[in-house]
């Protein structure tokens, strides 16, 4: 029984015996895939950082579970469970390192501990082309939301390139923007410098990814590389973004100085990654250097039952990929013209100097 995982990128086949059909209204099982997500962000005073006396960072860690069911060849249904959300002071530095809290610093987040409302992500042969969700999502959820199927995101459709490397616009999370796409297959099977996901049980293999070039046995790296000042729509988000400063929205402007990520796929495993560091400069406060570390992997495709989570949602409306967009934005028309603004802003600033780069 072939199911779609990724539509249009990869798909599992799962082992005939453990399939017992359903699907319908009249009970039965579907398969279910379950992702592990995970946040984990870094922030350093930025002046600190500038004159090298840094001796301490905040960090935010969030993981979550994603579970989607499958409804056709273009959609899943999903839901969040099992979030979680710690912040604390470290005097660890480097982003790519665990933080150890330092003592009396560590404080639990239950304002991240998304819904567990059904919403619905449907693609296109580009990747994600629209998230349903219920009318009442608050925006802080819904933008939570687009961070983590974000990373389901492929945004070029792949399999019509024979290019090793090729440019393309993207929509992702952070706005719509130029982006270098490399694609590159390693015989080894191993997952380069990330962390890879363990093999699961013999239930079920990827498969569906010979459109792409992919040998058996063989791993395919997507890497891409976002070029942050050829966008013509920017969102410069961060996880929880304006509402992760306790304090008034205007204090701040954030913006994406560098954003990359790179997805995984071999017979026995999924993993995307995206690596972004932002300059968060305050009116009132220290300005910030955040590094935001994004992961997800596929855990297993399991048989679920039918009628544990909603088989549509209550009061649909459409949203896209980006964040800050408002819901029933369907069209690049429509696009907010803080978006615009943003991109524009980014261009025409682009022959200065981030901080980040006179560090």
């Amino acid at each position: 029984m072939i199911v779609i995982l990724v539509p249009f990128f990869l798909a599992a086949q799962l082992r005939e015996a453990a399939w017992h059909g359903g699907g319908g209204g009249g009970g039965g099982s579907v398969p279910e895939a379950t992702y592990r997500f995970s946040l984990n962000s870094t922030a350093v005073s930025a002046s600190r950082l500038q004159a090298r006396a840094a001796d301490r960072s905040t960090r935010f860690d969030m993981s979550a579970l994603l579970k989607c069911r499958f409804r056709g060849p273009a959609s899943l249904l999903c839901h969040m469970t099992d979030s979680k959300a710690v912040s604390f002071a470290s005097s660890t530095l480097d982003p790519a390192l665990p933080g150890v809290p330092l003592p009396g610093t560590t404080d639990q987040h239950p304002e991240y501990q998304l819904a567990e409302e059904a919403f619905e992500v449907t693609f296109t042969p580009y990747g994600i082309g629209k998230i349903l969700v219920n009318r009442s999502v608050s925006p802080a959820d819904l933008n939570m939301i687009r961070a983590v199927v974000n990373q389901l995101n492929v945004g070029a459709n792949i399999a019509q390139r024979k290019e090793a490397q090729f440019q393309h616009t993207e929509k992702s999370l952070i706005g719509k923007c130029d982006t270098t796409y490399r694609v590159a297959k390693d015989s080894s099977g191993g997952a380069a410098a990330e962390s890879a996901p363990q093999p699961w049980e013999d239930d079920y293999r990827l498969s569906g990814l010979e459109s792409l070039g992919r040998r058996k046995a063989e791993t395919l790296r997507l890497e891409k590389r976002r070029n942050l000042h050829k966008c013509s729509l920017r969102a410069d988000y961060f996880f929880g973004s304006r509402e992760g400063l306790k304090t008034d929205p205007s204090d701040f402007e954030a913006r994406v100085v560098s954003s990359e990520s790179t997805i995984y796929v071999s017979d026995e495993q999924f993993a995307s990654y995206t690596h972004n560091e932002l300059e968060i400069d305050r009116r009132y406060g220290e300005d910030l250097i955040v590094y935001e570390n994004y992961a997800m992997s596929l855990m297993s495709v399991d048989l679920a039952e039918v009628g544990l989570i909603p088989a549509s949602i209550v009061d649909p409306v459409s949203a896209s990929i980006y964040a800050y967009q408002y819901v029933d934005d369907d069209d690049d028309d429509d696009e907010s013209a803080e978006m615009h603004e943003r991109a524009r802003v980014a261009s025409s600033s682009s022959s200065s100097p981030s901080r980040s780069s006179r560090r």
